[in-house]
């Protein structure tokens, strides 16, 4: 390996080091609730719970009491910084539940924004977000890209109030949320590991 090829590794780990830093996720549950409290609509019960254990901590556990009621956590107040707009949730459902979507607050949006199987921008393992993803008795990664939210403003757009799940229909149905995060979007960080290996890849020649 040549001094280029050793100088050009060092600047883009030390490039990729302060995107990191610069754009690290923010934690809102992770065991522990570090914004806002847990809340529920109705009859519906959301309280932490070791019955579904993820990564060694507890979970938020959401035990739904009749139809369309919601639960979650209530009263965050997160600004949303530019390029950290995906809203992540560690996501596992009890058996026979049925989801109608998740609901989110914001500062700008003037009402409620529900990420549905027509509405907004969310993925569920990588694939385009639909409820009928959500299988029960698995663990899935569930991304919410707030921007796809009418009038939201990066940097300036508070996460306020709700972040929730909606019951479709049925009562005795449960699921658990094991992390609750706000992470960057994939799409800048992977343009800047492409770049990286671009600039390694001329230096071999």
């Amino acid at each position: 390996m040549n001094f280029h090829l050793n100088f050009s590794l060092w600047v883009g780990l030390l490039t990729l080091g302060f995107f990191t830093s610069a754009n690290a996720d923010l934690i809102i549950f992770d065991g522990t609730l570090k914004e806002g409290g847990l809340w529920s609509e109705g009859s519906t019960v959301t309280e932490l719970s070791s019955e579904q254990m993820y990564k060694g901590h507890d979970v938020i556990k959401i035990a739904f009491g009749g139809n369309w009621e919601q639960g979650g956590i209530w009263g965050t107040d997160l600004v949303v910084p530019a390029e950290t707009t995906l809203l992540k949730i560690a996501y596992y459902a009890g058996a026979n539940t049925v989801a109608s979507g998740f609901k989110v607050d914001t500062s700008t949006s003037g009402s409620t924004f529900t990420f549905g199987n027509s509405t907004g921008t969310w993925t569920v393992d990588g694939m385009a977000g639909n409820t009928s993803l959500l299988t029960p008795e698995s663990w899935h990664t569930v991304e919410m890209d707030l921007t796809s939210i009418p009038d939201f403003v990066a940097g300036t757009t508070i996460l306020n109030t709700r972040i929730a799940m909606q019951n479709a229909t049925g009562s005795g149905r449960t699921v658990y949320w094991g992390e609750v995060v706000m992470v960057p979007e994939a799409s800048s960080l992977s343009l800047l590991v492409l770049a990286l290996l671009g600039v390694l890849a001329f230096h071999r020649r």
